[in-house]
């Protein structure tokens, strides 16, 4: 049985109903219905009480990746978002699926030569460059010429005449405690100047009253060092047995985070005959620097040591190259050099690196390539061996450990041509004696690349190479 209340209540719903029901039929018939499609604005994901941004949804970073140029959200006013936030939707074709696709593809592709260089780890590398030609700690190839191995050792460790102080060694401590997960040029840009210092303690001539040796500060600069930072090397100058893989192999152009050679005179001797442009290229590997002999590569938290050893193996295989190649250009080694088109039409092998040309914008400093071109014909008996005159050293650094190595080649017979890097030293970042260590084996190295002795050979083989250039020799 219906009550009298229920029935006003019924009534008064129906008359609602029909009231709103009537309204939306005259809107209706007034303004035509408007499909939109309305995206959120960048202040719907804010959050204020947070103050960040608020996560759109788990697909919203791929749909703004695939966004055109034209359709990216730019400041605007809140008429023009609404305008924009109107237009209608374009479909998803078989084109936008198939880009979705390709950004949604497993890490393993490898559908480009930049993905594909991503996906190659550590161990790959290593396995490539030994493929390559070149090899990494082979320790029974450096003890197998135990005088080389054994002079390389007595330099990098000989004695120093100061030491590095406690007071030093703490502060590198506490410094690379507190700051281990800082980005890798912060953390390296401090730390490096608490290990090379910009001077060291030398002996003089003179004597004290006891009949001792005085000693003198000197800087490193005042005896022609000089060094770059993230300096990209002359390219295809890194020995190769084939070019053409490299880049898929991750054996790109050395580009170390330091690398120190010495410095180009400021008022040159024009009286000199001016060498040629791919010579010019062999001496200033590094664009801005003559006759590099040491670089360094840096890893921070989220990168291993293998990382930067892998760097450093082609930093070190270009300098020594370089030197081969310098020092086979003075002896009037070299054959003519290939044509250019003749040697992408038969895609010659190159077992080191010769320079032919370059591409020379001004001098000293935009040298940017040098062309490879073969070996000559015969290797005499005393070419085969080790290479004493061309090895180069490497520093390869992480948070926790630091390595130096050596590299040098091993010619074996006319196509086998291996160049090596051996470690000759390995430095805990929290042991005070592997720190003393460090700072005094590097800057042993920075002395035997600035010192009388290898600066008068090297300027002893420029002239030899000018002789030849000039057909006096």
């Amino acid at each position: 049985m219906t009550t009298l209340e229920e029935v006003d209540i019924c009534s008064w719903a129906s008359g609602v109903a029909t009231s709103l029901d009537a309204s939306s039929d005259s809107e209706t018939q007034a303004t035509p219905t408007k499909i939109t499609h309305k995206r959120k604005r960048i202040d719907d994901y804010y959050d204020s009480s947070r103050q960040h941004l608020r996560r759109p949804g788990p697909s919203s970073h791929i749909a703004l990746a695939e966004r055109s140029p034209s359709t990216m959200n730019t400041p605007s006013s809140p008429q023009t978002r609404d305008a924009q936030h109107t237009q209608p939707v374009t479909p998803q074709t078989n084109t936008t699926k198939s880009s979705y696709n390709l950004r949604s593809r497993p890490p393993t592709s490898t559908s480009s030569s930049s993905d594909a260089k991503q996906t190659v780890n550590e161990a790959t590398i290593r396995t490539n460059a030994a493929g390559q030609g070149m090899y990494f700690e082979d320790e029974a190839a450096f003890q197998k010429y135990s005088d080389f191995a054994a002079s390389i050792e007595n330099m990098v460790s000989g004695s120093r005449d100061s030491i590095m102080r406690d007071e030093s060694i703490k502060t590198f401590k506490d410094y690379r405690a507190a700051n281990t997960t800082k980005n890798e040029k912060t953390l390296f840009g401090n730390l490096v100047p608490l290990i090379v210092k910009p001077a060291r303690s030398v002996k003089t001539a003179k004597r004290t009253f006891e009949d001792e040796l005085k000693f003198q500060v000197k800087t490193f600069e005042s005896d022609g060092l000089d060094h770059l930072e993230d300096q990209l090397f002359v390219k295809n100058i890194l020995p190769l047995l084939n070019p053409a893989d490299a880049t898929q192999q991750g054996l790109t152009t050395a580009k170390p985070d330091y690398v120190y050679g010495l410095k180009y005179p400021q008022f040159p001797d024009l009286r000199k005959p001016r060498l040629s442009a791919n010579t010019e290229a062999l001496i200033g590997i590094a664009p801005g620097l003559r006759h590099a002999f040491c670089s360094a590569d840096f890893k921070g938290c989220q990168h291993s040591i293998e990382a930067a050893e892998n760097q450093s193996q082609r930093s070190g295989a270009t300098m020594v190259a370089a030197r081969r190649a310098l020092n086979r250009k003075a002896k009037g080694q070299l054959e003519p050099a290939m044509p250019k088109d003749r040697a992408a039409a038969t895609k010659a092998v190159a077992t080191d690196a010769t320079a032919i040309d370059a591409t020379v914008t001004a001098a000293h400093t935009t040298i940017n390539t040098s062309a490879l071109g073969p070996q000559p014909n015969e290797i005499s008996q005393e070419d085969l061996g080790a290479d004493t005159s061309s090895y180069a050293f490497t520093i390869s650094w992480s948070t926790h450990v630091a390595k130096i190595h050596v590299h040098w080649c091993e010619v074996r017979t006319k196509e086998i041509v291996i160049y090596h890097m051996n470690v000759v030293g390995c430095y805990l970042m929290t042991r005070d004696k592997d720190l003393t260590d460090f700072r005094s084996h590097i800057h042993n190295i920075l002395d035997w690349g600035v010192g009388p002795k290898r600066k008068r050979e090297l300027n002893e083989l420029e002239s030899e190479v000018a002789k030849h250039e000039s057909g006096g020799g």
